[in-house]
């Protein structure tokens, strides 16, 4: 079974480099790996999104994650609404943030949101690999 992640953050935030080392880490574990960054230029700092997928078995498919099992966001201000459209129904958010903001969407498809805070560090991005790890337990270095 294919498991697509999603990270998004703004130009400055390591979603480029998170989605790499998020891979490498994938493929370490015996999984096959797709990923690829595409920075949108919208709204400065523009949006930026690392697409990754994973499976045991080979897959052909380069399109972008729509439906994604989990999805990162390491910056509120982008818009949530639109991220959260593209993950499936109760799959798992982690966001960026110190509070606990209340996203109708969020809700709405029955996401279990996870909150970790890490505003204070340059390339936010990175320490949400952490929290990830701890809510996605097949990724091991042994």
């Amino acid at each position: 079974m294919t498991i697509g992640i999603t990270v998004h953050g703004n130009g400055s935030q390591g979603v480029e480099v998170a989605g790499t080392i998020l891979s490498g880490a994938i493929f370490q574990s015996g999984f096959y790996v797709k990923e690829f960054h595409v920075p949108t230029v919208e709204r400065m700092p523009f949006h930026s999104v690392s697409h990754i997928r994973m499976d045991k078995n080979p897959f052909l498919t380069k399109e972008p994650v729509t439906g994604a099992d989990f999805v990162l966001v390491s910056d509120l201000s982008l818009n949530i609404a639109e991220i959260i459209k593209t993950s499936k129904d109760s799959s798992i958010a982690i966001f960026n943030s110190a509070e606990k903001p209340k996203f109708s969407s969020v809700k709405k498809k029955r996401i279990k949101a996870h909150y970790v805070d890490a505003s204070g560090i340059q390339r936010s991005c990175l320490p949400m690999l952490g929290a990830f790890a701890r809510f996605f337990n097949k990724i091991t270095l042994k």
